[in-house]
């Protein structure tokens, strides 16, 4: 969420952190219940209108951010319309490969789910500041500001960490102790020098932090003053339960009316 927060005037953004991590968990629990592939395909258009309209992300940039997940998309569908051993349907053979409509069915619907995962978690990191959240999650989630704010420590020592990794690399580039193969084995090797410099600079900055924490007295008072104007809107609320109450009607649906079943790979 530190890196690829954008600011902005939406509805989503104006939604606070905890309602919309809500939001979050309802929309994961819903896209785990579909079990075919047109309900994961209705599920990922109403994600794409939700992030384009309700989130007004810039179409092409937000397209871009799903392009890497389709690597593991497009794996998943076609190891599974290969493996799937329990379709009728043939719609071509390659040699002994047999590829059904079962298959490719089941391995779509795996394939959508992935991108409306990914959807779903980019809407909501595209949209919500970090240090906001943390202010929004001891106010409304009522979770102890020392674990919300060593949340958000971590959070902004992860790209110090990685710009300390890049320079480091660069050194060993300028020293001639970068590897020349590119066997896997030395690829490791970079990994294996990274880690004392990494480790002893992040113990040195989480003392730093320490100390600087109780410098400000912190955690010596119950209750901390927040500078930021929190609030929490009836719209998002009611957002958030029209989302339950679909969630609800999905689980009704699935099991006690029994229609559907769990999407388990049937393989063997």
């Amino acid at each position: 969420m530190t890196f690829i927060y954008k600011p902005g005037n939406s509805f989503f953004h104006r939604m606070d952190a905890v309602t919309k991590f809500l939001w979050l968990v309802t929309i994961t629990v819903i896209v785990l219940l579909a079990t075919n592939l047109v309900e994961n395909l209705i599920i990922f258009i109403y994600l794409l209108l939700t992030a384009f309209i309700l989130a007004r992300q810039n179409v092409i940039r937000f397209t871009l951010r799903l392009l890497p997940i389709s690597v593991v998309g497009i794996w998943l569908l076609v190891i599974f319309s290969v493996l799937y051993t329990r379709g009728e349907t043939v719609w071509f053979k390659i040699g002994s490969v047999t590829i059904t409509y079962e298959g490719a069915a089941y391995g779509g619907a795996l394939f959508v789910r992935i991108f409306s995962l990914a959807s779903a978690t980019f809407i909501f990191s595209l949209t919500t500041e970090p240090q906001r959240m943390v202010a929004e999650l001891v106010e409304f989630g009522k979770i102890p500001y020392r674990l919300a704010y060593a949340f958000y420590a971590g959070l902004r020592f992860m790209p110090l960490l990685q710009n300390e990794a890049e320079t480091v690399l660069n050194a060993h580039a300028v020293r001639g102790v970068a590897e020349k193969e590119k066997s896997f084995f030395a690829r490791l090797i970079p990994i294996r020098r990274l880690a004392t410099p990494l480790l002893v600079n992040g113990l040195r900055r989480v003392r730093i932090a320490a100390i600087a924490m109780d410098s400000r007295a912190f955690g010596a008072f119950p209750k901390r003053t927040n500078i930021l104007e929190l609030s929490r809107s009836s719209i998002s609320l009611a957002y958030l339960f029209f989302h339950l109450a679909i969630l609800i009607a999905f689980l009704v649906y699935r099991f006690l009316l029994g229609f559907g079943e769990t999407l388990i790979a049937p393989i063997g």
